[in-house]
C-alpha cells in the first residue's frame, strides 16, 4: 500500500503476485512495464500508459477510477478490470487489447485515429461509448460490447464471427462521409 501515487519508469518492471493498494495514481512511463501476474491492484485515481513503449498487463484483478492510454502504450487485459469512471485511448499509436477477460468501465472514449483497439471477450460500457476517427474497432469471434448509449464519429467496427454489439439506448452516427468504409461490418 503506498500513501500518494506510483510511478514506473523506464526500463523499470512491476511483477505483481500480490496487492497493490495506492489512493492517488499509478502510471507507467517511458518502456515501463506493470505486470499484475495473479495479483490485486487497485488505483484509487488514474492508472495510465503514458509515453514511448509503456506496456500494461492484466492477468489478475484491477480497479481504477480512470484509466488513459497515450503515446505508445500498450494495454492487455485477460483478467478482470474496472474502472469506475473514464477509460480513454486517445492516440495513434496506443493499443488497448481486452484479450480474454471482462473489461467494464462507466464511460469510454477512443479517438485520434486508433486503429489498435481491441475487444475479444466482454466489454461493458455501464453509460456512453464514443468512437471518434477509429477505424477499425476490432470485435473477436464470440465477443461481446454492451453500452447504453454509442456514438459514433467517422468510426468503423469490424464484428468477428458471432459477435454481438448491444445498446440499450440509444446510438448516433455523426460524421460519416458516404457511409463509405464507416459503420458495422461483418468478418
Amino acid at each position: 500500500s503506498f500513501s500518494g501515487g506510483l510511478q514506473i519508469g523506464n526500463i523499470a518492471t512491476l511483477n505483481n503476485k500480490g496487492a497493490i493498494v495506492t489512493p492517488s495514481y499509478l502510471q507507467v512511463v517511458g518502456s515501463g512495464t506493470l505486470y499484475n501476474e495473479a495479483g490485486t491492484i487497485e488505483v484509487g485515481g488514474l492508472l495510465s500508459g503514458e509515453n514511448d513503449k509503456s506496456v500494461i498487463l492484466n492477468y489478475g484483478s484491477l480497479v481504477a477510477t480512470n484509466l488513459t492510454l497515450a503515446g505508445n502504450s500498450q494495454f492487455t487485459n485477460v483478467g478482470t478490470v474496472t474502472v469506475s469512471g473514464l477509460t480513454t485511448i486517445n492516440s495513434t499509436g496506443a493499443v488497448w487489447r481486452n484479450e480474454s477477460g471482462q473489461y467494464t468501465t462507466q464511460e469510454m472514449i477512443i479517438s485520434a485515429n486508433n486503429p489498435n483497439s481491441y475487444n475479444g471477450c466482454k466489454l461493458v460500457v455501464n453509460d456512453k461509448l464514443t468512437l471518434t476517427d477509429v477505424k477499425p474497432f476490432t470485435m473477436g469471434a464470440e465477443s461481446f460490447v454492451s453500452c447504453e448509449y454509442l456514438t459514433m464519429n467517422n468510426a468503423k467496427v469490424n464484428l468477428g464471427s458471432k459477435a454481438l454489439f448491444k445498446v440499450n439506448q440509444e446510438a448516433s452516427y455523426n460524421y460519416n462521409p458516404g457511409a463509405s468504409g464507416f459503420g458495422f461490418y461483418g468478418t
